[in-house]
């Protein structure tokens, strides 16, 4: 799975939760002294308005800096693309959501139809492709896209490859399958997926080489949330106890990464290519966030805390429940994500570039919209 898709995890997988709560080293660690993040970014506001008191998000950035969001008011609304070279640019899809853009600049997302279950939709060189029946969930870059038939009482619901408007049924190579859902995919259009079997349990599988393997678990459940491009992954696992645990599954070996948290339990919502994984955990509040590298688990925050994404440096992004502000984090230092009154990160590329959204209140009216905040200054 690219960065950028697994940072938005939140978005392509929230619903399919629903089935749970019924229920280092490929490239080396990232070197000792990388350079402080700076203690504030400031973001750029990208603004797809034709009229004031119109809100944007935006939802995904690849590694050439483009943009993919959506704008929305009462009677107007449409997906937008963004580059610094070429400003914005609306592709229209009234009430569409973008969920990825791949670096072919390859969007995928999902369209509304009253009165009916939303439609998926592909779009590549200028060309918007409807998918019905199949609704894309996560994308690598060569274009492969991993997502689901339909939805069933919110939670979306199959196991689809999509590729070139071929679409591969992957969940009936599955014994026993009753239901499950695809969770990601990397570049080596290796993909994983969580399933129930017959006999009720769920499990998390990998698919590669043409066929299914079981990642096995610490007891009841296995979720996984995300793959890199070694074939690690990473996901939550329930326990005897109760409370699920993150864990890491490696060439056949499933790894418990523990219970850092100020409550039992957690979940490894990310995986780098360097073999770090972020982690969230349960707290009084919102929860906390950590880093497990090589063995050797580092507080990001104890509490108040939502991890949201992690890319190849080590930069992890994030939100703090009180105040409403989004962060970016590594080794130690901190970077708020500073806008008008509150900020909400939703992706971020290598280069150290973030988008998400920012309340804006020097607008005409007050309003979200769609931002980008630059960690490095040549970025």
């Amino acid at each position: 799975m690219s960065d950028s898709a697994s940072a938005r995890h939140g978005i392509a997988t929230m619903a399919v939760l629903v089935m749970v709560a019924g229920v280092g080293a490929l490239l080396g660690a990232v070197p000792a002294g990388a350079a402080p993040l700076p203690p504030r970014a400031v973001p750029t506001v990208i603004d797809p308005r034709t009229s004031a008191g119109v809100g944007s998000v935006a939802t995904a950035i690849n590694d050439r800096g483009e943009v993919a969001g959506t704008y929305f008011a009462p009677g107007m609304s449409g997906v937008f693309v963004w580059s610094a070279a070429d400003g914005v640019r609306s592709l229209g899809l009234s009430g569409a959501e973008p969920i990825d853009v791949n670096e072919s600049g390859q969007i995928i997302g999902w369209l509304p139809v009253p009165g009916l279950p939303p439609v998926g939709f592909v779009y590549r060189d200028g060309v918007t492709t409807p998918t019905p029946g199949f609704l894309p969930l996560y994308q690598n870059d060569r274009g492969q896209v991993l997502g689901a038939e339909r939805i069933v009482d919110g939670a979306a619901v199959g196991i689809i490859l999509w590729e070139g408007g071929v679409r591969t049924d992957l969940s009936a190579l599955i014994p026993g399958y009753v239901r499950g859902v695809g969770t990601g995919i990397n570049n080596e259009g290796q993909l994983i997926a969580a399933f129930r079997r017959a006999d009720g349990s769920t499990h998390g599988g990998i698919y590669r080489n043409a066929q299914w393997r079981d990642l096995g678990g610490l007891g009841p459940y296995t979720w996984p949330n995300d793959i890199n491009e070694a074939g690690d992954v990473v996901g939550v696992s329930g326990t005897a106890a109760g409370a699920g645990r993150p864990f890491r599954w490696r060439a056949g070996q499933l790894t418990d990464l523990g219970s850092p948290g100020v409550l039992p339990g957690g979940s490894a919502v990310a995986v780098n290519d360097s073999g770090q994984v972020l982690i969230g955990t349960p707290g009084f509040h919102d929860g906390g966030a950590y880093l497990w590298t090589d063995g050797v688990t580092t507080r990001i925050a104890d509490d108040d805390t939502e991890a949201i994404g992690l890319n190849n440096d080590g930069v992890v992004i994030g939100t703090r429940a009180f105040g409403g502000q989004g962060f970016a984090w590594r080794d130690e230092s901190f970077s708020a994500l500073v806008g008008y009154a509150a900020t909400s990160p939703l992706d971020l590329n290598e280069h150290g570039q973030i988008v998400g959204q920012a309340l804006v209140t020097d607008a005409p009216t007050v309003a979200q919209q769609a931002a980008l905040w630059n960690l490095s200054p040549s970025s």
